[in-house]
């Protein structure tokens, strides 16, 4: 069985949570097919890709961050 794979380019912004899934979602909307199987998003496309300490990099796995996160998952997978 073929299976249709998609991706959302884009440099996400460390610690710009909210922009990032703004952002990605925009690309999505604007250039992904629907009948995509499987998107593929960059690595830590929410929350940015380095911490340089420990405080940082709680500051962006907080319960809120991962409720918005699974939540954006959702919302994607319903599109």
């Amino acid at each position: 069985m073929m299976k249709r794979v998609g991706y959302v380019q884009f440099s996400p912004k460390m610690f710009q949570f909210e922009e990032n899934m703004e952002r990605a979602w925009a690309l999505l909307e604007g250039q992904m097919p629907a009948s995509a199987d499987l998107l593929v998003f960059p690595e830590l496309a929410l929350t940015g890709y380095a911490y340089g300490d420990q405080e940082a990099l709680a500051r962006v796995s907080s319960e809120q961050h991962n409720a918005l996160t699974v939540a954006f998952a959702q919302k994607v997978a319903t599109r």
